[in-house]
């Protein structure tokens, strides 16, 4: 988008500002202020200072600020843990309409869907949380799921970049009408030269989470501008003012127009001078890049990969420290224009797939084109969808759930779908009780057998391409049993004795089981509910970033806000029978 409109920039904070008031504007009915709809808006938004908290603490590395994030986001969740369990006994669902018109939600949701999809493919990037996740730890390819999945997960990360030039040729400086860089500071600034120098054909962009940095010679700081202003004499009365707007400046990153190379996404992952560490609030506990990562015995900063690095010296080149392949599969990472491209279409796919599928729920389940619609734009106002745009594992597995509830009338396609899902991350597995007692009277063993064919065919593909591992560690990876592994925690259970991750798997397994016994007769409300309250429900207990995957719930959590009395949608009224369905088929081919 700077590229169309000169020097156009929406910081995080103020894009949560407008979409907030935009949500209030559009989705707020204020002739019934205490009305459960507007509870439920709300709630929404409150999820935005969580993820504030989070971005800033990765900037300006305030562990502090990084546990405030994961708390208020838990406490935002328990709300709608809440909320979930007591959806089924609320039975007047009236219809309400956004307050803005079809035509006017439908443009809204469009222009905001094109531009999601255009920041994906910006050749400067924006400064999104999932570029600083990636910068301060790296994407476990041993998370529960498919590795291959978790593999192609690591790609997203990456900053998208230019046409990446050759390396050794030095980029042109940035110049703007007001600002300009300091040709004394940004010509050399600190172990920018050095990261030049080590750079390799890998080095244009910004090292994606599976291919970090490791050594200081390849860290590197953001590219900062100065003011053309002179230097105020000592003793001036705006000289304090004016160096904390240098000092302010100085934090700054920015992304040149014609510059290519991208420095970092953000300074928590370079060396920065002790007087660049001060932070405005300093009764705030301040911590360094290096307390992310874990130590030596002798109190050395590792990288995260450095027991990869120990055991396979190969795997890491020696000029950038980049990972060039997986040590346990043998998989080589590809260029990082392939992965950008390779990256980038799937998570587009992916996006299309979960906003459409939001639509079709409205207008086939909930007999309304409106309101499916305003819940699809209802969920690209949320921060979390422009901060999280091109995270695969986020998208892919919400689209699977999102798509699952688009053909539940179709129990193999739906099992399918879960069984996709199941099979790329292992969490959705905990959806299969509930759908197995909504299909108990009709359905059942279709949906089981879509189930057992979508989970078989990842399992499938897990062992075509992961030739070096094992059919007992690819099946128990796809199973689930990674996480009971701690090791790794980010996120809540950062701070936190990972012990107490037990009782809290407890009420969840609990909690499952009530939503299989009750209510007796489920209907495609208590399903949707159901499947949004299990979905949440994992990221309390989930070792790395839990709380954050809010893909997977976010838009059966809005669809739940949404939806009609739908206590005719039982299986044996809506389900088809599978003679009928064969009948049909058999009719259209025919014609």
């Amino acid at each position: 988008m700077q590229e169309v409109l000169f020097v156009y920039e929406i910081s995080p904070t103020t894009w949560a500002y407008l979409s907030a008031l935009m949500l209030i504007g559009i989705f707020f009915k204020f002739y019934r202020v205490w009305s459960l709809r507007n509870l439920d808006l709300l709630a929404l938004i409150a999820l935005a200072p969580g993820l504030l908290l989070i971005h800033y603490a990765l900037i300006h590395g305030t562990m502090r600020f990084i546990r405030l994030g994961f708390v208020w986001i838990a406490v935002v969740g328990t709300f709608y843990l809440v909320r979930l369990l007591l959806d089924p006994l609320l039975i007047r669902r009236p219809v309400v309409e956004p307050n803005l018109n079809r035509s006017g939600i439908t443009f809204t949701g469009l222009a905001l869907l094109l531009v999601m999809i255009a920041s994906l493919f910006l050749p400067v990037p924006i400064a999104r949380m999932e570029h600083l996740l990636s910068d301060n730890q790296l994407p476990s390819l041993e998370a529960p799921g498919l590795r291959a999945f978790h593999f192609l997960s690591s790609f997203v990360n990456q900053a998208p970049t230019g046409s990446l030039p050759d390396p050794s040729v030095e980029a042109p400086q940035n110049t703007y009408p007001t600002k300009k860089m300091n040709t004394s500071e940004s010509a050399s600034p600190p172990n920018v030269s050095a990261n030049v120098a080590a750079s390799s054909d890998a080095t244009p962009t910004s090292v994606p989470t599976s291919t970090s940095v490791s050594t200081s010679a390849t860290k590197v700081r953001p590219v900062a501008y100065l003011s053309e202003e002179k230097e105020p004499a000592k003793g001036d009365a705006t000289d304090s003012r004016r160096e904390n707007d240098r000092e302010k400046d100085r934090t700054k990153t920015v992304y040149p127009v014609q510059d290519v190379r991208i420095e970092s996404l953000h300074p928590i992952a370079s060396e920065r001078e002790p007087s660049e560490r001060k932070s405005a609030v300093s009764s705030f506990e301040e911590v360094e890049s290096s307390d992310f990562f874990p130590k030596s015995s002798l109190g050395e900063t590792l990288h995260p990969d450095h027991e990869m690095r120990a055991e396979n010296p190969e795997a890491v080149s020696s000029e950038t420290g980049l990972r060039l392949y997986d040590p346990k599969t043998g998989w080589k990472y590809p260029s990082l224009l392939t992965q950008l491209i390779f990256s980038r279409t799937l998570t587009i796919l992916g996006q299309l797939l979960l906003v459409t599928g939001i639509v079709l729920v409205g207008w086939w389940h909930f007999g309304n084109l409106s309101t499916g619609v305003a819940a699809a734009t209802l969920y690209l106002l949320l921060p979390y969808s422009s901060q999280m745009a091109g995270r695969l594992d986020h998208v892919v597995p919400g689209g699977m759930i999102v798509c699952a509830l688009v053909l539940y009338q179709f129990p193999w396609l739906a099992g399918c779908a879960i069984g996709i899902a199941a099979g790329l991350v292992f969490y959705p597995f905990f959806l299969v009780p509930l759908w197995i007692m909504f299909y108990l009277r009709r359905g059942l063993w279709r949906f089981i057998g879509g189930y057992t064919t979508g989970w078989l065919s990842m399992m499938l593909v897990g062992l075509l391409c992961s030739s070096e591992m094992s059919f007992s560690e690819t099946l128990l990876q796809m199973l689930g049993s990674p996480i009971f592994n701690s090791q790794d925690a980010f996120g809540l259970w950062l701070f936190y004795d990972t012990t107490y991750r037990i009782p809290i798997f407890s009420l969840y397994l609990v909690c499952m089981g009530c939503q299989m016994l009750w209510p007796p007769r489920k209907n495609f409300g208590v399903l949707l509910s159901g499947t949004t309250l299990m979905m949440l429900g994992c990221q309390f207990w989930m070792v790395q970033e839990g709380g954050l995957f809010m893909a997977w719930y976010l838009p059966s959590l809005i669809l739940t806000v949404f939806r009609p009395n739908l206590e005719d949608r039982v299986a044996v009224a809506t389900v088809t029978r599978c003679s009928n369905f064969y009948r049909k088929n058999r009719e259209i081919l025919e014609h």
